[in-house]
């Protein structure tokens, strides 16, 4: 990154080295809080009670899907908390079928869970802008 012009863009050098953005590696960290959650792998159960998945059968598909259940009260104080972050990421983790089954993620050891944790950060956030922005939107666009 350095000695490049005065006007260089650096976003190249960033993907060749899988340097990911402060957008990014916020996005990285919610997904990995997120699967900690799913997991119970936090040190203090309030934490792991952030998100609490609820079976739905849907009878216009034959798919099962498991949502996480948003929490009701002043959506304003709410917005950006992660009680109401964790599981609109969840959920739109889960609509996009990016995400094993629950059942695979709570059998996955922590090395398999780390590797999987990588390849995602690498297949689907590392210079993926539509991705984050959307993210950033969660709260906007329920």
């Amino acid at each position: 990154m350095f000695r490049l012009p005065k006007y260089a863009n650096v976003s190249e050098i960033m993907l060749r080295n899988e340097l990911l953005t402060v957008y990014e590696l916020h996005v990285y960290e919610l997904f990995k809080f997120t699967l900690n959650c799913l997991r119970g792998e936090h040190s203090h159960q309030s934490l792991n009670d952030l998100l609490c998945i609820q079976s739905a059968n849907y009878s216009l598909r034959s798919v099962k899907r498991q949502d996480a259940k948003v929490p009701f009260g002043n959506l304003k104080k709410l917005d950006q908390s992660l009680s109401m972050r964790i599981p609109l990421f969840y959920n739109r983790l889960n609509a996009a079928d990016v995400l094993p089954s629950l059942d695979t993620i709570l059998d996955m050891s922590e090395v398999q869970m780390n590797n999987f944790k990588h390849h995602f950060c690498r297949t689907f956030i590392l210079g993926n802008n539509d991705f984050v922005e959307s993210v950033f939107g969660l709260s906007k666009t329920k």
